[in-house]
């Protein structure tokens, strides 16, 4: 102890009961730096990688899509035969001059649907089942789907579908697809009942109903109207 008391003599504190060095916070800048750098790294790995996820998914989402049209499409006119003339032809010009429509817009029939269906964005055609172009009702159904073609629904759906390829992993974007579809026929039998008489009023309500039961064994297009 003799050290200890001479060092303490004078005024001096041995070296082992000398206080600490104070721990000052960001005492060692370049550690807080290359912190913050690893963080940063490690975020913008996560950025990459969900926006490669999402990249993937987007163009997946468009070529299915495309995909089911192609074969939609490829179906639905494997077995048309365009109407040139005839009542039905001349009904179609007639209605189409009745709502404004300029361009001719093609009608046909096919044997593989049962039930109207309008296909075609630059040139739209309404393809009919086979033997329906004789029965009254005819006028309703061309009507429907001609207010389709003034409308342009399916540029809207072509629209949906961009954005829903885009957004493909909102669930409310499909459940809003639904709304769509379900607006979009509302709106265009709206139209039509305006310029109907009550008779034709109960007539095209029967075309309804059957329409009801052929869509629920008929999957079809986003790029396509039905009644």
């Amino acid at each position: 102890f003799q050290n200890a008391g001479t060092a303490a003599d004078d005024g001096e504190l041995p070296e082992a009961l000398e206080p600490a060095e104070p721990f000052r916070e960001g005492a060692d800048p370049q550690e807080g730096a290359d912190l913050r750098e690893a963080a940063s790294g490690k975020f913008a790995d996560v950025v990459s990688y969900l926006w490669v996820i999402w990249l993937f998914g987007a163009v997946l989402a468009a070529c299915i899509k495309w995909n089911d049209y192609r074969n939609f499409a490829a179906y639905v006119k494997a077995d048309r035969e365009e109407i040139r003339e005839g009542s039905v032809r001349a009904l179609a010009d007639e209605l189409s001059a009745k709502i404004g429509i300029k361009r001719v817009v093609k009608v046909y029939e096919s044997s593989l649907i049962s039930g109207p269906v309008m296909i075609g964005m630059i040139h739209p055609g309404i393809i009919l089942p086979k033997g329906i172009a004789g029965q009254e009702d005819v006028s309703l159904i061309l009507h429907h789907e001609l207010v389709h073609v003034k409308k342009k629904d399916l540029w809207y759906k072509l629209l949906y579908q961009a954005v829903l390829s885009i957004h493909w992993f909102n669930p409310f974007l499909y459940l809003a697809g639904r709304k769509l579809n379900v607006d979009c026929e509302l709106a265009c039998d709206e139209s039509v009942l305006e310029l109907l008489t009550l008779e034709q009023r109960k007539a095209y309500g029967n075309v309804l109903l059957d329409a009801a039961e052929y869509k629920m064994n008929f999957k079809k297009s986003m790029f396509s109207t039905t009644l």
